[in-house]
């Protein structure tokens, strides 16, 4: 699927009025970043928690339970929705029944085929559903992206990602990030980027979890040889991040450097160009007329990050490895 913005949304570009479904940490997040962007861009707040509704405060805003969102509060025109992603499914599926475009971070489903459903849904009902990746600014995967744009690099042969923090698990501050969901909350950015750093399509994934130090760690093999590993610990005293080393068959990226051999077997060293800007999928996403809808290569990325979420909590749970023909 491949749909140009005016067969979703009509030749006529349009305004487009934002509801927030979720309350939480993330909700209040962007609630605060569009009060700066565009404040009259929020129309309609929605959770079901009672309590975080109280916890707004006075506002002129309308605030509802999320099976209002039907109803579009505010006259919304989109709903960008920050439940939890094991709640997001049938939220995004009854917004975009209801005639609502939505936006999300990534990744759209926890499973391949609901990603894959949900598109779908969008296009029928002849309104988009678009993927904001936050992450996608940080200056590590920019000069990652830039460096392999470069050329130096070669054919990739293997991308590694690892980090190692320490998080204190308690009180309703950490709800977001109770132990053992560190895959579903801090991972999907992660596998957002990889399928933006490669265009090969996955062939095997194998995941194990740690429990007792919130950790899991993923490799993956893709159909052109390369092969991937992913791994977050959040219970390590000693933080460390290495962010994404990049293995090619004439060159390497790491930490914003591109290593190269010269003939003579001397390595070369040196920082990778860049423009100098950083973009704001926020930023960007206000100036649009429309929500645009996803584009081919935005679609691709999308499946993929929702496929990657499936087979590491599968092959975690059974031990074994996963064929991405059997997602």
């Amino acid at each position: 699927m491949d749909f140009k913005a005016g067969e979703l949304m009509g030749t006529v570009q349009q305004s487009w009025r934002l509801a927030i479904a979720g309350l939480g940490p993330r909700g209040q997040f962007f609630r605060e970043r569009w009060r700066l962007l565009n404040p009259e861009r929020v129309v309609a707040l929605a959770d079901d928690n009672s309590q975080q509704r109280q916890a707004i405060g006075a506002t002129t805003i309308p605030m509802v339970p999320l099976a209002e969102l039907s109803h579009h509060p505010g006259d919304c025109t989109a709903v960008l929705v920050t439940v939890p992603l094991s709640d997001r499914g049938p939220l995004i599926a009854d917004c975009l029944s209801s005639g609502l475009s939505v936006l999300v971070e990534p990744p759209l489903a926890t499973t391949l085929a609901e990603a894959r459903r949900l598109l779908e849904l969008a296009h029928s009902h002849g309104v988009a559903l678009r993927v904001m990746g936050l992450r996608r600014s940080e200056p590590d995967f920019l000069a990652a992206t830039a460096a392999l744009g470069t050329g130096r690099i070669g054919s990739l042969g293997a991308l590694r990602w690892y980090t190692a923090e320490y998080a204190v698990w308690a009180g309703d501050a950490a709800a977001e990030y109770r132990r053992g969901e560190t895959l579903t909350v801090a991972g999907p950015p992660i596998f957002d980027q990889l399928a933006g750093l490669t265009n090969a399509v996955p062939r095997t994934v194998w995941a194990r979890a740690f429990l007792e130090e919130d950790c899991f760690a993923t490799d993956i093999t893709f159909e052109d040889g390369s092969t991937a590993r992913i791994e977050l610990r959040r219970m390590s005293r000693v933080s460390m991040r290495t962010g994404w080393v990049i293995e090619g068959d004439t060159g390497t990226y790491h930490q914003r450097r591109i290593i190269t051999t010269t003939a003579d077997g001397e390595l070369v060293d040196e920082a990778v160009p860049l423009s100098g800007e950083n973009p704001d999928p926020l930023t960007e996403l206000e100036a649009m007329h429309v929500l645009a809808p996803l584009s081919g290569e935005e679609q691709r990325r999308s499946l993929v990050a929702a496929g990657l979420i499936e087979a590491t909590q599968r092959s975690i749970h059974t031990g074994l490895p996963v064929s991405w023909d059997m997602l």
